[in-house]
């Protein structure tokens, strides 16, 4: 799709705020408003290929990928 990261698309997820989240073979993006905003490794990702996203009890924001797990901590500004 035009303005995601990446060709092949991994997951789908709602945040917290009920924006749509989409994790790509290229990075992450989100859905706001009729355009994606996506994040990188260049913007803070431990890794591109993001192949799923969850939020825990108190909206932390956490992605899995080939490198591992990670709280998407260092994005906390952009989202």
């Amino acid at each position: 799709a035009d303005g995601l990261p990446g060709d092949h698309v991994f997951m789908l997820s709602r945040g917290p705020d009920g924006k749509l989240w989409i994790g790509t073979s290229r990075g992450l993006a989100r859905r706001d408003g009729e355009k994606f905003v996506t994040f990188t490794t260049a913007d803070g990702l431990f890794a591109d290929n993001v192949f799923s996203m969850a939020t825990d009890e108190q909206g932390r924001q956490w992605i899995g990928s080939f490198g591992g797990v990670a709280r998407i901590t260092g994005l906390a500004s952009a989202l």
